[in-house]
This record gives C-alpha cells, structure tokens and sequence, in this order.
C-alpha cells in the first residue's frame, strides 16, 4: 500500500506529521454533516487539515465537519461526530467521513510520535503485535524500564502482521514510510495509585466530552472527585502524564461513552458499578410522503385568482420519545399588499412524527436536522415540482393557484429523504 498524501503541520509547538492513506479520510468541500457531535474545537489556524487530523486521531470519530473563520466566531471551528451524518450543501463548511478499514494502521496519536520513521539499530527484543497498533508498540516500551525508543513496523513490511522493535538506547531517525517510531518520555505512564475498585483500568470512554482540564498530580481520585462535584458529568476519563501534554489530565463527560482498551488511560462512570453502560445504536429511516393542506383562511374570497405567494417552513424537534417535523404553510394571493375583501390569504401549522425508537429507547441524536425554508410564486392552475435533493428533504410538491376556490386544495406534499436516528437503550441505564 502506497501512501497519497502527507500532511506537515506546525500544531501547538510541535511538528507533526500524519500520514494519511488513500480513502482513510475523506475530504468534502462545501460540505455541512450537521449533528452527532460530540467535541468542537477552536482552530488557531483556519486550515480543515487539522480539523481531519483531529478525527483520524481520535478512536470515537467516525467524521468530521470544520466551519470557516467568521460563521461561528472569529475563528474557525471543528466538530467532531460519533456517527455520520447525511451530507448538506454548505459553502462555509468541510466535511469528512473516516474510512477505518482502509488504513494500514490502527492510528494512535501523540504530539511526538514519528510517523514514517525508522530508528535501526539498539534492538535488544522484538516481537509481533496482535493489531495494527502503534500505540502497542508504544505501550510496551514505557512499561519496560530497559526501553530508550521504539520502532512500529507495518504489516507486510517484515511478515505479515506488524512488529514491534524496543531499543535499549536512541538511534539516529530515519525516513522509512513503513515505519513510526518514538522515545519514551521521562515519567511517561506515571500514575499515583488511589483506591477505587470501581475504576477502570487501562480503559479509554472517548467521546460526549464538555470540559478537559491539567491535574495538578498524577492522580486519577482528581478526576474521579472533578466529575462527582460536577452536576452535568456523568462519566470520566483520566489520561497519564506524558501522552497529552506534561501533566495528567481529565476529561469529563455529559454521558457515558463506550469503553474502548487503552493502557494510557483510567476511566469510570458517577456511582461507579450503579452506573451501567447505555447501549447506543442507530437506525436509518426514510419516512412516508406527507401532504398538508390548510385550512385557516385569514381573509379573502378564497381564490387566488391567478396568482399566489407561497411560503413554507420546515423545522424539526427531538421529543426524546418521538422526532417530529414542525410545517408552516401561508399562500397569499397579494403578499404585502392591503388586506382587501378578494385578497385570499390560507395559512397553517401542523406536524408530523418522522420516527418513533422502540420500546426502552430514547432518541439522543438525529441527522439531518437543518430546518429547511421554500418560497416562490405560483402563475399557473398546474401542480409545481421541486426537487432539493440533500438535507431531510427530497422533493416538494405544491397545489397553489388552482381553477376553483383554493382553499382545501392549496398544500403541499413532501417527500423526504432517508434520516439517521441515534438511540439509546434507557432499561438498562
């Protein structure tokens, strides 16, 4: 396997390069994948490379959307999602969606990590690794007191699954594309033992982040006591020092991720073991045409009389137990003009359920959500036909002017496109 693309970036004092495969990420220019968030960061600088390298990175992003500087603030944002979200034209945005099985590797990321180098030389043990894991190279040299660097050898390169090489000292780097190499950080994996049986050792809960902050001491009880004193946390991931900055962090989380295995990190949910797991999942869904007719008529002989100005709104809600789309209907046969006896003015809401969980879950998520609002004038006693193509809907149909009275025949008709439901499981939560 070749690689297509390298990408060098200056981020946060540390040169830093991401080698990505053909088809690992995808790039979307003018491009919105609007929900299933779960983490947005400023970028100091307004590049989507580093809002890809972000997702490539990290193990609970499955795409990603970055909103140029000047839409959401003075800098540019980027908003990492649990899920993929249908796609939405947007000249403000990028988007991406990974592809996990297209990569060579399984990516793991510190700021010091070498990718696309070999350090020959030192070796005193190598051995093959069980998953296409850099990080298991990494992890078993800062467990081995003997261990100075490490080199991670691609599947393919040395036999067919990967290996990892531990030297006793640092030899000189070399450019080796099959290669990612690192030293082991002095304190690296250091961690003050607190006694908690419900922690969870060696384990990551990536995603539904809210506030991350440095420990002052390599504690894991900090992080734990941060989300026991913080109302809106429902979980925690505490990460050793040396693999996210200096200090040992934490990260607290508004609802309780997946666990994923991950020797750099201690996590645990509030209660601890009262605390259980919720089972996520989604669910793909096209809902049936829907045809609303009004029948509020504000005033006016109720023809149109050739001419009608028709607006329509479409908005949706999560009501948890049931998504709901919200519709606003008004056809005016002289908008803006006096209210006059033969001036004809129809309007109307209504709603529409869009999907309904099954029993024992709840709805967290959905996508696409975007509100969508139409207007034109109609000129003809003929059905008009719109079709939008992305976003929730797919095409309108409208009845506006029509040969006879309007109302009771004016309305529209819509056919939506296919939605995306993330739910979760509530009976055992």
């Amino acid at each position: 396997m070749r690689y297509e693309k390298v990408l060098t970036l200056v981020f946060f004092g540390f040169l830093t390069c991401v080698l990505i495969a053909g088809g690992a990420i995808t790039r979307e220019e003018n491009t919105n994948r609007p929900g299933f968030d779960y983490s947005t960061i400023p970028l100091d600088i307004a590049d989507p490379a580093l809002c890809e390298q972000k997702c490539l990175v990290d193990s609970g992003c499955m795409a990603y959307t970055y909103v140029k500087p000047g839409v959401q603030g003075e800098k540019a944002n980027c908003w990492l999602k649990s899920s993929v979200p249908v796609a939405e034209s947007d000249p403000n945005c990028v988007s991406g969606v990974k592809s996990p099985g297209s990569m060579n590797i399984t990516v793991c990321f510190e700021p010091d990590m070498e990718i696309g180098t070999n350090r020959p030389g030192s070796d005193y043990k190598d051995f093959d690794l069980t998953n296409r894991d850099a990080c298991e190279c990494r992890d078993a040299c800062n467990k081995d007191a003997t261990c100075k660097a490490y080199t991670y050898v691609k599947s393919g390169a040395q036999g067919e699954k990967p290996r990892c090489w531990l030297k006793n000292s640092v030899p000189e780097a070399k450019s080796d594309v099959d290669c990612i190499s690192g030293i082991k950080k002095s304190g690296s994996g250091t961690t003050t033992g607190c006694n908690d049986p419900d922690m969870e050792i060696d384990t990551d809960r990536p995603g539904s982040n809210y506030k991350n902050f440095d420990l002052s001491s390599p504690n894991p009880c900090e992080c734990r006591d941060g989300c026991n004193k913080d109302t809106a946390c429902k979980a925690y991931t505490y990460v050793k020092p040396g693999i996210q900055g200096q200090n040992a962090r934490c990260w607290l989380k508004n609802s309780v991720p997946g666990k994923v295995q991950n020797t750099d990190c201690i996590s645990g949910t509030k209660g601890g073991n009262q605390q259980k797991d919720c089972e996520t999942k989604i669910e793909k869904k096209t809902p049936e045409k829907f045809t609303f007719v009004p029948m509020n008529l504000e005033w006016g002989d109720k023809d149109f009389d050739g001419s009608a100005y028709i607006d329509l709104d479409v908005s949706f809600k999560n009501l948890g137990d049931e998504v709901i789309g919200e519709i606003k209907f008004s056809a005016d046969e002289n908008k803006g003009g006096k209210i006059e006896q033969d001036r004809t003015f129809i309007t109307g809401e209504t709603t529409v359920s869009l999907y309904t969980p099954p029993i024992g879950w709840k709805v967290i998520d959905f996508s696409p959500k975007k509100a969508k609002k139409h207007s034109y004038i109609d000129m003809d006693h003929e059905n008009d036909y719109f079709p939008l193509g992305s976003g929730a809907i797919n095409e309108l149909e409208y009845v506006g002017d029509t040969d006879d009275d309007d109302l009771g025949r004016t309305g529209v008709t819509i056919t939506w496109n296919e939605f995306q439901f993330k739910i979760q499981n509530t009976e055992n939560c």
